[in-house]
């Protein structure tokens, strides 16, 4: 790393974008990071060294860019080697910054564990180049968003103003994670501009709606009668429509019926070790058994936060037979979040703000409501792709070109997220599917650890297709 004074822009927006690893450094606003690697510095320190002791003067803060500090409450920092469980600070945090800013004394001391790399940045550059001004402009920005919020109407100023310091305003792009898990996330969340989608990854193998879907494919009655095509008029549209959804349901059992009857025989005349490899495609479920080729998971909005709303962790703050401990994750539709942490809440907090937080917990559908939700929806999708394609693919040939053949078929991501059970080949029951389907796991979990995204199974998807009755015969 250069010396902050040979620095150049280039290299300091070069150094900006090489330091977002850093959560503690990426909460801050682009321009305070630039302003920050103009004049941040690198030290390393061995294990037992004290780099910040208790009750010296704060004259720098720090970013924990490599190893492991430990937080004590003695002047050598040897309890932290003692101690059961030390309270520790891993690659990515920060500390020191309140000490510097608002020129206090240092109330615990920091000493490293293993091996550990700081970024410095030293209190005469902090005040040169007028980084207390900005942090001050960001603590401002945050108290003011805190005062609108009804959850803080009873605290006193001095209160909001203490956990303003102590909260950071991120940023998220769309559609980027906020949070993995929230079973596990110890923080308020609360939205201040653009909104966030709560989702639950429903694994459908475990909802009895989906095995009773299943099932209704396979018993339903074989309609063989096909309906005669007579002009069409608007009363027979209506028709139709009323009664689409009937001979829908008719034609996905017959087709699934099939497939059940195939899998049916198949396992049943392969003897010995076929009769075993034809079990290795079955799971069982408390539902019962089903191919391993229809286990499936999707991901199902459960709702929606916008601006001055929160994500709470208020579980803990009723009874245990009420608490849905469901994971879910949290993605940005652009949002700007502040994030409080847990314990730093609940220990300022009153009892009306308690009382506050436990009314904005929402009580959320079962995993076999969302599946049925899907299901229906799926339906519907269904029908409206069939009558889009109908209506547009005619039209649409005339003013396109047919595109050159490819040497190797690209991937399409789309296609890949469909269970497709229209077809009815009976390879595709005694053989898995070759496509491997990888996603990222709905766990919190370090950089280093993320080498290799897991293969999951169930498949993951987001929608079923299924055999179904052509539109264009039943509106002739």
């Amino acid at each position: 790393m250069k010396r902050p004074e040979w620095r150049t822009e280039e290299d300091m927006k070069l150094l900006r974008s090489f330091l977002q690893v850093l959560p503690s450094y990426h909460h801050y606003s682009s321009h305070l990071q630039f302003l920050l690697a103009k004049v941040i510095r690198y030290e390393s320190f061995g294990r037992g060294r004290v780099v910040v002791r208790k009750g010296q003067p704060g004259n720098s803060f720090y970013f924990l860019y490599s190893g492991c500090v430990a937080v004590t409450m003695d002047e050598d920092g040897s309890s932290a080697f003692v101690d059961e469980a030390p309270v520790l600070l891993h690659s990515g945090s920060g500390f020191g910054e309140i000490a510097l800013l608002k020129g206090l004394d240092r109330n615990a001391t920091i000493v490293c564990m293993e091996e550990t790399e700081l970024l410095v940045v030293d209190r005469e550059d902090f005040f040169a180049n007028k980084l207390d001004v900005e942090l001050e402009k960001e603590c401002l920005y945050r108290y003011n968003f805190l005062k609108t919020l009804d959850l803080f109407s009873t605290w006193p100023d001095s209160l909001i103003e203490m956990i303003s310091e102590r909260c950071k305003v991120e940023k998220f792009h769309h559609g980027q994670v906020i949070i993995w898990d929230t079973k596990e996330t110890n923080s308020i969340t609360f939205v201040n501009k653009g909104s966030c989608e709560l989702l639950r990854l429903v694994d459908l193998t475990t909802c009895p709606s989906y095995h009773k879907w299943l099932s209704h494919q396979a018993d339903s009655p074989i309609s063989s009668q096909i309906p005669k095509p007579n002009p069409i008029n608007r009363k027979r549209f209506e028709g139709v429509m009323l009664n689409f959804h009937q001979l829908e349901k008719i034609v996905q059992k017959n087709a699934y019926f099939r497939q059940h009857q195939l899998r049916k025989d198949s396992s049943a005349g392969i003897a010995g070790g076929g009769r075993k490899d034809a079990k290795k495609h079955i799971i069982s479920t408390c539902y019962g058994e089903i191919p391993s080729q229809l286990s499936a998971a999707v991901y199902l909005r459960i709702n929606v936060l916008h601006a001055g709303d929160c994500l709470s962790v208020a579980q803990h703050l009723i009874p245990e037979h009420l608490k849905d401990n469901r994971s879910m994750v949290l993605v940005s539709n652009g949002a700007e979040v502040v994030r409080i942490e847990k314990e730093k809440f609940i220990n300022s907090a009153d009892y009306e703000s308690l009382s506050k937080l436990r009314t904005l917990e929402k009580e959320y559908p079962s995993d076999d409501q969302l599946c049925q939700i899907f299901l229906d929806e799926n339906r519907w999708k269904l029908f409206k792709t069939d009558l889009v394609n109908l209506i547009v693919d005619p039209y649409a040939k005339k003013f396109t070109r047919t595109p050159k053949p490819l040497a190797q078929e690209p991937l399409n991501l789309k296609s890949a997220g469909i269970l497709d059970l229209s077809t009815t080949c009976t390879s595709s029951l005694q053989e898995p599917s070759k496509m491997e389907f990888k996603i990222v796991p709905v766990c919190k979990k370090t950089r280093q650890a993320d080498t290799e995204l897991p293969h999951l199974q169930p498949r993951l998807i987001h929608s079923i297709s299924v055999h179904r009755p052509s539109l264009k015969v039943l509106l002739q």
